[in-house]
């Protein structure tokens, strides 16, 4: 595959005002929709399919709409799967995914495979009680070979091969109206990727043309090729490596959370790695590279969950100052991954970033953007303060 979908979709999108964040993810959903059942992973004890549920979660006027809109045009073009918009019911959506359809081309529809797309999520469904249950069990689409759904008064609707995607927007008072406490606890945000921005990218009024605008044929062209792949997703020795020792290392401590996302982080990294593996090659495999930049994500959206359903998250205090100050003076130099893998517990990305800051503006740190990645590391006085002290120390205790 000649291009990366996804870093074309940044490069184009790279002057607009949305967060890029949500460039991101939408890529990511573009993806998971046209690849449908077809690329699959094999669990030994389960198949997992690379299908996701995201939300673009900001407040009002954020651009959420861009990014959301843009998706949707290009699935559409794709036209391999059944692209669901506007404001629906929960049943009216079950009848459009057991409904046999002919394309334009001749081609027949049978598969149970389709992208919700709602750039506002809470009016895009109707009122219904059952729709987010609903959509929490359509989702494990390796459970789901076939799906019935019967109504009193109405037929049995059978869905053949469920394959699932979703890409929504919702504000701070829209999330708190429509997912309820059953939605929280019962296992829907656990499955949905929360991509939580409070800040525009760019300030662009959009008087005068930018330098690149999305180019719909280019990125539909491309993200076609890509709906071409199919088979098993497989490791590379390194990155079967990494995922086991993080997955290790992650599993060595309990975590209270109610909404079961840190229970089901393990396999949504994995799906992310696979789309992110099928957006830059042929081959669809998991190397170190497209796993690190899998956990480093999903971790972020992570810790989202709890600043969207418990409040703003923990204050910044002087007890997670001197974590990251502490890693510094251990190391020396860490990348910000490398920071939020080892501190998930801590604070999470929005709450990192403020308290680099912090240690920026006090001269205690310095950080470099390094391709994709950020590099922390402690200014030579502070670090020599601290082996100062220590030597004291130690001649103290003799």
């Amino acid at each position: 595959m000649a291009s990366d979908f996804i870093s074309m979709v940044m490069e184009q999108t790279s002057e607009l005002e949305s967060p890029k964040q949500f460039f991101y993810w939408s890529a990511l959903s573009c993806i998971s929709a046209v690849l449908k059942s077809r690329v699959y992973l094999d669990r030994f004890a389960y198949i997992l399919y690379p299908n996701i549920y995201v939300m673009l979660f900001a407040k009002s006027g954020l651009r959420k709409g861009v990014p959301i809109n843009l998706a949707k045009r290009l699935v559409q073009k794709v036209d391999n799967t059944r692209v669901i918009v506007g404001r629906s019911s929960i049943q009216a959506i079950i009848k459009e995914l057991s409904t046999v359809r002919a394309k334009a081309d001749g081609t027949i529809m049978k598969d149970a495979a389709g992208f919700i797309v709602a750039s506002e999520f809470a009016a895009s469904l109707v009122q219904d009680p059952q729709s987010l249950t609903i959509l929490t069990d359509l989702y494990d689409s390796n459970y789901n070979e076939s799906w019935s759904n019967m109504l009193k008064g109405s037929n049995l609707e059978t869905l053949k091969n469920v394959s699932l995607t979703m890409l929504g927007g919702i504000n701070h008072a829209h999330f708190a109206d429509s997912v309820d406490l059953a939605a929280i606890m019962g296992g829907f945000v656990g499955r949905t990727f929360i991509v939580y921005e409070e800040k525009k990218a760019n300030v662009n009024s959009l008087v005068y043309q930018p330098t690149r605008t999305p180019n719909v044929d280019e990125l539909a062209g491309t993200l076609k090729g890509i709906s071409r792949l199919s088979g098993a997703a497989k490791f590379t020795p390194s990155g079967g490596k990494l995922y086991d020792e993080w997955y290790r290392k992650y599993n060595e401590s309990a975590r209270d959370d109610k909404t079961g996302t840190s229970e089901r982080i393990s396999d949504s990294i994995l799906k992310v790695a696979i789309l992110l593996s099928a957006s830059r090659r042929d081959d669809l495999l998991l190397d170190e590279f497209v796993v690190a930049e899998a956990i480093e994500q999903c971790l972020i959206t992570s810790a989202s969950v709890k600043r969207t359903t418990v409040g703003s998250g923990k204050n910044q205090n002087s007890a997670n100052v001197g974590v990251v100050l502490q890693e510094l003076l251990q190391h020396k130099e860490v990348t910000r991954r490398q920071v939020l893998s080892r501190h998930y517990a801590d604070f999470d990305a929005f709450e990192l970033d403020r308290i680099v800051e912090t240690l920026e503006q006090a001269g205690a740190i310095t950080s470099k953007q390094q391709g994709k990645e950020i590099t922390y590391k402690i200014t030579q006085k502070v670090y020599d303060e601290y082996v100062q002290i220590k030597k004291k120390e130690v001649k103290e205790v003799i």
